[in-house]
């Protein structure tokens, strides 16, 4: 409030009589508001902190049931999870571990839709990464080389800069499949360039057809 200077004390006064009749009613109400959401914070914190840790104890039971090989429980606590608790990590974590299992029974469909969902679902950029490199070797699997590169070549690069290396080798297996050796084997070798060397990558390499020399006119 900006009080004006008055002549006397009594206007002043009168003016500041004024203005909380004006305004009384919003500071009362804000105050409460303020108050209200002092509490209210405090309570949806603790709310939070009772699901993360509802969430944690869910995920640690099914690993362990992993352990167990009990994959109904696995199953069931990972669908759990995702129901009642999807603003959580755990959520993420869990459709990864519902992907690596169907990708181990052979459902390649239903990991593919795991690993989609984390896409949709997740804001962290490395999980998202993480769940793009896993798709492509699902889509691979299932024979959909063209649909790899054309996600791969979809991404932008701030979504590529931490798994560049592991992109460009998936976009390699890619050509592979397509029968182009030649874009496969310039993939490969930016892997190698940007510092990601094994011997399983050697061997991809190896095992590409040896390019036609230039022909030389005599």
């Amino acid at each position: 409030m900006a009080v004006e200077l008055y002549d006397t004390e009594e206007q002043q006064v009168e003016a500041i009589k004024k203005w909380l009749n004006e305004n009384g009613r919003s500071i009362v109400v804000g105050i409460a508001v303020g108050i209200g959401c002092v509490f209210g914070w405090n309570g949806w914190q603790n709310y939070q902190t009772a699901q993360f840790r509802e969430a944690s104890d869910l995920f640690q039971g099914m690993l362990e049931a992993n352990q167990n090989a009990n994959e109904e429980s696995v199953s069931k606590t990972a669908e759990r999870i995702k129901e009642n608790y999807g603003d959580s990590p755990y959520a993420v974590y869990a459709s990864f571990f519902l992907a690596k299992q169907s990708v181990e029974t052979g459902d390649l469909e239903a990991a593919r839709k795991e690993l989609e969902s984390i896409l949709v679902e997740s804001s962290e950029s490395a999980m998202k990464n993480l769940a793009r490199v896993r798709l492509l070797k699902v889509l691979l699997a299932e024979g959909k080389a063209s649909e790899a590169l054309e996600l791969i070549n979809g991404l932008e690069g701030s979504a590529r800069t931490r798994f560049e290396a592991a992109f460009h080798e998936l976009k390699g297996d890619a050509y592979v499949a397509l029968g182009q050796e030649r874009e496969a084997r310039t993939a490969y070798k930016r892997v190698i360039e940007l510092g990601r060397k094994s011997r399983f990558l050697n061997l991809k390499i190896e095992d590409l057809p040896v390019p036609d020399l230039p022909q030389i006119n005599q």
